[in-house]
């Protein structure tokens, strides 16, 4: 592959993952009320935001705690794509 290719398909992917980021912080944060899926307690599901904990049904629970794990592999892959980028040019 063309070293630009590679750069475009770098960058593209780093932006994927970040954007993914603050899209999960836009959601659970404004939306949700609740960052991590904290607990279940007596079949109720709560999200934790900083010790604050609000009550959701399960397939919100599911769905933050699912996000949360998909945008922390994003970031990592995001991270080593940007580090990629940066090299990049050095050896165009």
């Amino acid at each position: 592959m063309h070293p630009m290719m590679r750069r475009v398909l770098y960058f593209c992917i780093a932006a994927i993952g970040f954007i993914n980021a603050f899209v999960f912080l836009a959601i659970t944060a404004f939306f949700l009320g609740g960052g991590v899926a904290g607990e279940v307690r007596n079949g109720h599901y709560y999200l934790n935001n900083h010790g604050h904990f609000t009550e959701v049904s399960r397939p919100v629970y599911l769905y933050a705690d699912i996000h949360f794990w998909v945008t922390l592999v994003l970031i990592l892959i995001g991270s080593v794509a940007f580090g990629r980028v940066l090299r990049l040019p050095r050896r165009l």
